[in-house]
C-alpha cells in the first residue's frame, strides 16, 4: 500500500530492491496532454490486467500479447503498445527504451532499457543498451495494482461468472452491454477535458497553467472535492430546494481520504 503522503506530494513511487520494478512516476496531467493520452488512456492496460488476473491461468503477459494479436487483426490498437505508451510516462523514457523480449523460448518479457549503460557491438558498431528493469509475470501485477491505487481507481467486479439463463440469451446479453459500453464510452470521450475546465473554473486559485502539474490522484481529489463542496453549497444557499439539514453529508467526510 502506497503511503498517503505520497499523493499529496506527488513524489516517485519507490518499489522493494527484489521487486525488479525501480521507481516510478506518478504522471502529470500535463504530461498526458503532451501525449495526447486522457486518464482512462492512461489506466486501461492496468485495469484489464487487474480486472482478468483471476481469469488468467497461465502468463499475464503471454495472454497481453495474443490479446494484441487479436487487437491488430480487429484494427485496433494493441493492449502492449498503450502498456508500453504508459509505461513511458512511468518511467520517463522514450518508445525505444522499451522493448518487448522473450525470455527463453516462450515468455514475454518487458525490459525498461538503461539509456546510459550499453555495450558497442563489434558487428553493428550500435549501442546494446543494458536492461535496468524487467517485467515479467512475477511483478506485473504489483505494478498495476500500484498504478490503479496511485490513480485512485476501482476494478469493478465483473459478473459474467454471476449469470445464469440459457447461454444464447447470455451471450446476446454480453452482446448488447459491449455495444452499449461502446456507446458510453463514445458520449464521455471527452470526460477528461470537461473535468480540467471545470477544476479551473471552479477554484479561482487554480489556472490553466497550474493543474497541468496535478498527478492523476491530485486531479481526481480535487475534482471531487470542488463537486461535493458546490452540490453540498447549492442546496443549502438554495430557497427554492427543501432540504433536510441532518440527511446532507459534509463534503469533508464525503471527501475523506481513505
Amino acid at each position: 500500500m502506497i503511503h498517503k503522503s505520497l499523493f499529496f506530494t506527488g513524489n516517485p513511487i519507490v518499489f522493494a530492491k527484489g521487486s525488479g520494478l525501480g521507481e516510478i512516476a506518478q504522471p502529470t496531467i500535463g504530461e498526458l496532454m503532451d501525449n495526447q493520452m486522457d486518464i482512462n488512456d492512461f489506466i486501461e492496460p492496468f485495469y484489464l490486467v487487474m480486472s482478468i488476473k483471476d481469469k488468467v491461468k497461465s502468463s499475464m503477459l503471454n495472454t497481453l500479447y495474443a490479446l494484441s494479436e487479436r487487437d491488430i487483426n480487429e484494427g485496433n490498437e494493441p493492449v502492449l503498445l498503450k502498456f508500453q505508451r504508459a509505461l513511458m510516462l512511468l518511467y520517463h523514457v522514450s518508445e525505444e527504451f522499451i522493448k518487448l523480449d522473450l525470455y527463453g523460448s516462450s515468455q514475454v518479457i518487458i525490459k525498461i532499457l538503461d539509456e546510459k549503460h550499453y555495450d558497442i557491438d563489434e558487428k553493428t558498431s550500435k549501442k546494446k543498451y543494458k536492461s535496468k528493469y524487467i517485467i515479467d509475470d512475477n511483478n506485473i501485477l504489483f505494478l498495476c495494482e500500484t498504478v490503479l491505487e496511485m490513480t485512485d481507481t476501482v476494478v469493478k467486479k465483473d459478473t459474467d461468472d454471476d449469470m445464469v439463463g440459457e447461454p444464447d440469451v447470455i451471450a446476446k446479453f454480453k452482446k448488447y452491454r459491449k455495444m452499449e459500453a461502446e456507446r458510453v464510452a463514445e458520449e464521455n470521450k471527452y470526460v477528461f477535458y470537461d473535468m480540467c475546465n471545470q477544476i479551473i473554473h471552479m477554484q479561482s486559485q487554480i489556472n490553466y497553467k497550474s493543474i497541468m502539474d496535478f498527478t492523476i490522484w491530485q486531479f481526481k481529489n480535487t475534482y471531487n472535492i470542488l463537486l461535493s463542496k458546490e452540490v453540498n453549497e447549492n442546496v443549502v444557499s438554495s430557497g427554492s430546494v427543501k432540504y433536510d439539514v441532518d440527511k446532507i453529508k459534509d463534503w469533508r467526510t464525503t471527501c475523506k481520504i481513505k
